[in-house]
């Protein structure tokens, strides 16, 4: 049994790009990304998060818990590229002009439970007196980190943080190129390439402890600004709650609001956390 003990996603801005959802003994994390084209073609204000939105939508109304993990995604893209095509000519669009949203879940089968990933959200597991661990890689990884270098080689030569992201915008319309490509990542994207790669591991049936999923927005607090490893985060998750660690999230993003502590892409992102008990 999966049981939700705590779950809050925020925007980084006004719009918040990420979505969470659940059904039955299944929940899950997507975090779109944030377009690098002016152009919206599926919604006014966001392709990103009208494509976590409605990603999310799907999952609970086409789920069938006998199906795998790619299957699962599939549908569920499926039903969505559908609403889609009826607001644009998604065959005329280049798929790197279209958004994308990483993905990350967990379900109870019929032997366990089933983690599955897709891109650069994070899933964080610990058994019931044992050590954290993480579940899930991803080619985002490697271009993300490109592009911060990127960033703060600029910054470092004088360039406003405003000038230095013009600068690198063509690097990273570049990298959305290799969205679904063998030499990039595999990502959530209307087309559906991405889901035969999803990721995925059985924890045994016997398992009791707890889970973390969350978007790379909310892991900032491990992975960027270094506040936290893994177990020492979980653990504040359980005993302080997700909102205590979103307030110091967004503290620490505050008091560097140029990036120059700490190197990313933007000052604030969204986050999101949800955090479940199994057993």
């Amino acid at each position: 049994m999966l049981r939700v003990i705590d779950a809050l996603s925020a925007p980084g801005a006004v719009l918040n790009e990420d979505a969470w959802g659940a059904v039955d003994d299944a929940v899950w994390v997507l975090d779109g990304a944030t377009g690098v084209w002016p152009e919206q073609r599926l919604s006014a204000d966001s392709d990103a998060a009208w494509l976590a939105r409605e990603i999310s939508l799907a999952m609970v109304q086409t789920h069938d818990p006998d199906s795998d993990a790619s299957a699962v995604l599939t549908r569920a893209i499926g039903a969505v590229a559908e609403k889609a095509s009826g607001l644009c000519d998604l065959d005329a669009i280049p798929p790197s002009h279209l958004p994308s949203a990483s993905f990350v879940a967990a379900r109870r089968v019929e032997h366990g439970i089933e983690l599955s990933n897709l891109g650069d959200c994070a899933l964080l597991w610990r058994a019931d007196g044992g050590s954290a661990g993480r579940f899930g890689s991803s080619g985002v990884t490697r271009l993300e980190a490109e592009f911060t270098a990127a960033l703060a080689a600029h910054r470092a030569v004088g360039k406003t943080r405003a000038q230095a992201r013009d600068a690198v915008m063509d690097l990273l319309r570049g990298q959305r190129a290799l969205m679904n490509h063998p030499d990039g990542y595999w990502i959530v994207d209307l087309s559906g390439a991405g889901a035969p790669h999803v990721q995925t591991l059985l924890l045994e049936l016997q398992v009791k402890g707890e889970l973390l999923l969350m978007s790379d927005g909310f892991y900032r607090l491990v992975e960027v600004f270094g506040r936290y490893d893994d177990d020492s985060l979980m653990d504040a998750a359980a005993s302080r709650g997700l909102s205590d660690l979103m307030a110091e999230l967004r503290e620490i993003e505050r008091g560097d609001p140029d990036c120059e502590r700490f190197d990313r892409g933007k000052t604030h992102d969204d986050a999101t956390g949800v955090l479940l008990k199994v057993g």
